[in-house]
């Protein structure tokens, strides 16, 4: 696990997110989504749902979210200078 995480609560980080149900219209755009950022499905269907949510920031570590974040309009936190 990345030191500044072993040094900090997890439970406690991670309660401050808002965690989104996945509407049913996000599964014909995640499919939208394969094919046009050659994503995996369940990429497609985390970037789906954003974008049907409007949420305007991302967090993942995945690399495969960079040019599909980026051409979709949200802003994606892959590293802590990110932020």
């Amino acid at each position: 696990m990345c030191a500044t995480f072993e040094s900090h609560d997890l439970t406690s980080f991670l309660a401050e997110f808002k965690m989104l149900p996945i509407p049913q219209e996000a599964i014909p755009e995640s499919i939208s989504m394969m094919s046009k950022h050659n994503l995996l499905p369940n990429d497609a269907l985390i970037l789906a749902s954003c974008k049907l949510q409007e949420v305007a920031v991302l967090a993942s570590y995945d690399s495969d979210f960079a040019i599909a974040c980026q051409a979709e309009g949200i802003r994606l936190i892959a590293t802590a200078t990110d932020l």
